[in-house]
């Protein structure tokens, strides 16, 4: 499949790269949101997993301690051969780990979980990145996404004032479950989970910060975020840090 549009992605692959030339290998905290969303909606699978954007599959070891056999694709060049020897000194199930551009992929086979977490929102063109997946899907099998959701109100204020580089690097239209429902829905899926999860919780990426950013962060961060925890228990639209959903494949498009 042919990316149509050459700048589509907002995060250049050197950038990747450089921040995972010294990055240890390490499995997901259990504590982690995104761990337990996935560990939570993965149990309705079983078999065959592949990762979209799978290094340095901190997530894939959450599915190989589930039996999983595991599958992956990225370009990062850590994939061959030290990411995969550290899965298999794990003792999890290896499957194929490709080192490529998803959109321009061969597709080689059919899995039981396609799943991306952290991935979709670098796209302009995210419903041609949710085609991928949805065609190396077996019926029966499912869809797991989940991003950061920076497009709720509060995120958006958040990250424009202390992590603008990052925001920019995310595509805000992306990050809508609603609209990743619509789209997968017209290509055979039903939805068992659309929405928004993690309470309320801020992170931000490493960029260059003025002295009273990077005094006002360490305020938030340290004072009023503990505060925020304990008060908002729910999830919402406006503040939660994740978004996701889990679609099952019902019939081929």
């Amino acid at each position: 499949m042919e990316i149509e549009n050459k700048q589509a992605n907002l995060y250049a692959q050197d950038v990747w790269d450089t921040g995972y030339s010294n990055l240890q290998f390490a499995m997901a905290n259990e504590s982690d949101p995104v761990t337990q969303f996935l560990a939570t909606h993965s149990k309705l699978t079983q078999g065959s997993c592949l990762e979209v954007g799978c290094f340095p599959g901190r997530y894939l070891a959450v599915l190989g301690e589930l039996g999983f056999e595991l599958n992956g694709i990225d370009l990062t060049p850590r994939i061959h051969p030290e990411m995969t020897q550290w899965l298999k000194s794990r003792g999890y199930r290896l499957g194929d780990f490709s080192r490529e551009d998803f959109l321009n992929s061969v597709v080689r086979q059919r899995y039981d979980l396609v799943y991306s977490l952290g991935f979709i929102e670098h796209f302009t063109n995210w419903k041609e990145v949710l085609r991928a997946h949805a065609r190396l899907v077996k019926p029966g099998g499912r869809i797991l996404i989940s991003t950061p959701n920076f497009s709720g109100v509060v995120q958006k204020f958040l990250h424009r004032i202390f992590d603008k580089q990052n925001l920019d690097r995310h595509f805000l239209p992306s990050m809508n479950p609603k609209a990743w429902e619509n789209e997968l829905l017209s290509m055979g899926f039903k939805t068992e989970f659309g929405g928004y999860f993690g309470g309320f919780d801020f992170w931000v990426g490493e960029q260059k910060r003025s002295v009273l950013s990077r005094t006002g962060l360490a305020v938030f961060s340290r004072i009023l975020l503990p505060i925020i925890r304990m008060i908002v228990r729910v999830n919402s639209k406006h503040w939660s840090p994740h978004c996701g959903i889990v679609v099952l494949k019902i019939k081929e498009s």
